[in-house]
C-alpha cells in the first residue's frame, strides 16, 4: 500500500520500533515486513496484510509510534506534538489563543491557533515563531493579528 511519511527526513520512519496504527478509535500495533521508496513516498507491506481486501482497512490510517521510540533530543529541541496547547501571542502582546494542531505543506508546517477566530501562521522559526517558552508553554510569534 502506499504511505507518506511526515518525518524530517521521510524515510527515517523505518528506524522506529513500535509502529502504531489507529483504527476504530483505537491505537494498535504493527509490523512493517518490506518497503521502498515509490515517487513522493512510499510503498510498504504489513505482515498482517495479504490481500488487496485487507489492504483497504488500512486506507487513510493514521500511523505513529510511541513517544518512547523517537530520537532523544537535545537541549532547546522539541517535537510539534509538544507545542500543542501553548499559549499564542504577537510580539505586541496580542492573545491569539493556543496552539490546536499543524498541518504539513511539504515546503514547512503551518500552526493553526484557535482563539477568538482561527489562525494559520506559518511556523519558521527565527523568521515568525520567535520564542518558544517550554517552561511557560507559551509561544511570541511576529504576526499581525488582522492576518
Amino acid at each position: 500500500m502506499k504511505f507518506q511519511s511526515f518525518a524530517e527526513e521521510p524515510s527515517d520512519v523505518f528506524d522506529y520500533d513500535g509502529w502504531l496504527i489507529l483504527q476504530r478509535g483505537e491505537w494498535r500495533e504493527i509490523m512493517v515486513e518490506a518497503w521502498r521508496a515509490q515517487g513522493p513516498g512510499f510503498v510498504l507491506k504489513f505482515t498482517e496484510c495479504d490481500t488487496p481486501e485487507a489492504a483497504r482497512a488500512y486506507t487513510n490510517a493514521e500511523i505513529g509510534v510511541s513517544r518512547e521510540a523517537l530520537p532523544a533530543l537535545k537541549p532547546g529541541q522539541y517535537y510539534l506534538t509538544d507545542l500543542i496547547g501553548f499559549k499564542v501571542i504577537n510580539e505586541q502582546g496580542v492573545d491569539f489563543g493556543v496552539a490546536d494542531h499543524f498541518i504539513e505543506t511539504g515546503a514547512n508546517e503551518i500552526l493553526v491557533i484557535k482563539g477568538e477566530r482561527e489562525r494559520l501562521v506559518p511556523f519558521r522559526m527565527g523568521d515568525v515563531i520567535k520564542k518558544v517558552d517550554m517552561t511557560h508553554k507559551t509561544m511570541v510569534v511576529d504576526w499581525d493579528p488582522e492576518f
